[in-house]
C-alpha cells in the first residue's frame, strides 16, 4: 500500500486528451450510425438466478409489471420457466401483454431468439410466440427479416427449408449455413435445431447413397458424442428406412447396423431402447441380423480351427433365411468360441454383443448352437454331432431367444416336436419336417 501511495505521489497528470473538434451534424451521424450498428447485434443477456427468476415469476402471479430487462432475459433463455399446464399458460399470457406494451425492435429480437430456441412443433408457447412474431414483423430490422425470410423462420414448419438448404448442401460446410443464421447446437436456437434434425431425417432418403450416408452420420455427430440422442425413433426412419422394401450392399448394411447397434445397443437384448421404432423398421434391422448370426457362427468358428461340420449346415441354413422365412436368429457359444467371440469384439472383428453362451449343463467347451425362429417355431442347430430340435413356440421346453446364458440341458431336449441327427441325408429330412410343420416348402 506504501508503495501504490508513493508511486501515485509521482505520477504528473498535467497532460490533455487531444480530441477533435466536432460539429453537431456529424456527433448525430455518428449516433445514428451506432443506432443502425447494434441493431444488428444480437444482445446477450445472463441468466437471472433462481431467487431472481422466482422474484419474477411472482410480480407477474401478483399482476405487477416487470422490467424490459427482466422480460428480454427471460425471452433470451429462461423461457422453459413456464409449463404446458393451464395455470402457467395463463401467467404467460399475462406474460405476453406486458411485452406487447413495450414492444420495439430489441424486444422483438430477444422475443425471436426465445423462439428458436425453446421451439416445439404445436405447443402452446410456441404457438404464442409465432402470433406475436408475426403480428409484430415490422419492427424487425432490414437484416434479421431478411434472415427470418431466407431461413423461412416463421413459417410454419420453421425447420423445413433450412433442412432443404442443409441437405443440397452435403458436400459444402453446413456450419456455415448455421452462422449466417445464427444458431448453434449448444445455445441459440437450439430447439430449432432438434426440428432440424427430424426434418432432415423425413426429407431425405438419407441411407440409399453411401456418400448420403456418411454426410449424416457426420452430420450427427458433435465431438465423440451423437446429437438428439434420445430421438432414436428419427435415425431409425433415416437409415432404415430407405430399405423397407430391398437390401443394400454388404458394406452399407455394415455400416448401418454397427452404428445403431452402438449407439442404441442390440434390439434383441435392449429392447426398452427401442420402444419408440416402429415395428415395421424394426424389423429390416432383424433381418439383417438373422442373416449376420449365420456368418458370425462360422466366422467364430473358422477362427477357433472348429468349424465342427458347421461349413456344410451353413448352406442348408442359409436357404431357408434367403427366402424370408427365418423371422428371428440368435448364436449361442460354447465357452471356448464365446472367449474368442469376445476377443474378435475387442479386435472390432465382428459386431458388439449379437450372442449367448452356454454356461451349464452338460455340453463339450468346443460345442454351439444356433437358434431360429420361424412363425411360431424354434429351430435349433447344434455343431458336431448335436442334432437339429424344434419346438412350438409355446412349449416350454423350446429355447428363448436373446438370453445371455444358456443351459445345455435344458435347450437340448429331445421331446419337441422333432429331433433329427446329422446322418446320411438329413437336410432331405429335415426339409420333409420343416415344410410339414412350418408348411414353408424352401
Amino acid at each position: 500500500m506504501a508503495a501504490l501511495s508513493a508511486a501515485l505521489r509521482q505520477f504528473s497528470y498535467g497532460f490533455q486528451f487531444d480530441r477533435p473538434s466536432l460539429s453537431m451534424h456529424k456527433m448525430k451521424s455518428a449516433c445514428d450510425q451506432i443506432r443502425r450498428d447494434s441493431a444488428n447485434v444480437t444482445p446477450t443477456l445472463g441468466r437471472m438466478s433462481e431467487e431472481q427468476l422466482k422474484l419474477a415469476i411472482s410480480k407477474l402471479k401478483n399482476n405487477q409489471a416487470l422490467s424490459r430487462k427482466q422480460l428480454k432475459t427471460i425471452c433470451y433463455g429462461q423461457l422453459d420457466v413456464f409449463k404446458d399446464n393451464q395455470e402457467d399458460k395463463e401467467l404467460f399470457d399475462r406474460f405476453l401483454r406486458q411485452i406487447q406494451k413495450q414492444i420495439n425492435g430489441f424486444m422483438m429480437k430477444a422475443l425471436l431468439q426465445g423462439y428458436l430456441l425453446s421451439y416445439k412443433p404445436n405447443s402452446y408457447i410456441s404457438n404464442k410466440l409465432h402470433y406475436l412474431l408475426t403480428k409484430y414483423s415490422s419492427y424487425f430490422n432490414q437484416k434479421d427479416q431478411n434472415r427470418i425470410d431466407k431461413f423461412g423462420f416463421l413459417d410454419d414448419k420453421p425447420a423445413k427449408k433450412l433442412a432443404f438448404m442443409v441437405i443440397r448442401a452435403q458436400s459444402l460446410d453446413y456450419s456455415d449455413l448455421f452462422r449466417e443464421a445464427k444458431l448453434n447446437r449448444s445455445g441459440e436456437g437450439r430447439g430449432l435445431l432438434v426440428e432440424l434434425f427430424k426434418e432432415i431425417c423425413l426429407q431425405a432418403q438419407l441411407g440409399a447413397k453411401p456418400d448420403s450416408l456418411n454426410w449424416f452420420l457426420n452430420y450427427c455427430l458433435d465431438g465423440n458424442e451423437i446429437i438428439y440422442k434420445e430421438h432414436i425413433e428419427y435415425y431409425a426412419l433415416a437409415l432404415l428406412g430407405p430399405w423397407r422394401k430391398t437390401t443394400p450392399d454388404k458394406q452399407t448394411q455394415k455400416v448401418i447396423q454397427h452404428f445403431l447397434i452402438d449407439q442404441f445397443g442390440d434390439p434383441r437384448v435392449k429392447a426398452g431402447r427401442w420402444v419408440r421404432v416402429s415395428e415395421e423398421l424394426k424389423s429390416v434391422l432383424f433381418q439383417w441380423l438373422v442373416s449376420q448370426s449365420l456368418d458370425l457362427m462360422l466366422e467364430v468358428l473358422s477362427a477357433s480351427n472348429d468349424t465342427g461340420h458347421w461349413r456344410e449346415r451353413k448352406p442348408f441354413w442359409k436357404t431357408y433365411i434367403d427366402a424370408g422365412v427365418v423371422d428371428e436368429a440368435w448364436v449361442v457359444f460354447g465357452s471356448q468360441a464365446y472367449w474368442k467371440a469376445k476377443q474378435m469384439e475387442r479386435e472390432e472383428k465382428i459386431p458388439k454383443g449379437g450372442y449367448g453362451q452356454i454356461s451349464g449343463g452338460s455340453s463339450q467347451r468346443n460345442h454351439s448352437v444356433l437358434l431360429l425362429r420361424m412363425g411360431d417355431f424354434i429351430i435349433s442347430e447344434w455343431t458336431h454331432d448335436g442334432k437339429v430340435r424344434c419346438f412350438n413356440i409355446a412349449d416350454n421346453r423350446a429355447p428363448k431367444l436373446y438370453r445371455p446364458e444358456y443351459n445345455a440341458d435344458k435347450i437340448r431336449d429331445d421331446l419337441g416336436i422333432f429331433a433329427i441327427s446329422h446322418y446320411s441325408n438329413w437336410q432331405r429330412r429335415v426339409r420333409a419336417e420343416l415344410t410339414k410343420v412350418t408348411g414353408h416348402r424352401v
